[in-house]
């Protein structure tokens, strides 16, 4: 399983996603919050790094969001759950799948039970 990895997420933020990229920005996967110039709508971008992530704008306080990491699939693995640990520890529910050649490599969230459509928070 090397090569690209795609993984594709969710998260809940009432407060907008400013306090979320503060949490990531702590993490392995440095994020910004990028408005566009269309609509002035927000969403979460990965800046350099094996990491790319992109989100749906125009959502909240429900966030989807999706990427790749371009690594072998261990490295993709502890960078994801290095990040999922930076959300966790600012309280940020969210789920984090990741697969790689047809086959999964990981679950990460911080009060998201795995198969939920969403948290009961």
């Amino acid at each position: 399983m090397d090569g690209d990895v795609r993984f594709y997420g969710s998260l809940v933020s009432p407060e907008g996603l400013e306090p979320v990229a503060r949490w990531a920005e702590r993490g392995p996967v440095p994020v910004h919050v990028w408005t566009s110039g269309f609509d002035g709508t927000a969403r979460l971008r990965s800046g350099d790094g094996p990491v790319h992530l992109d989100m749906d704008s125009g959502q909240g306080p429900r966030y989807l969001f999706s990427g790749t990491v371009d690594s072998g699939a261990e490295e993709a693995r502890r960078l994801l759950g290095a990040f999922s640990a930076a959300l966790a520890r600012g309280g940020v529910v969210h789920r984090i799948e990741a697969e790689a050649d047809g086959g999964r490599l990981g679950y990460f969230h911080h009060r998201w039970p795995e198969g939920a459509a969403a948290p009961d928070a």
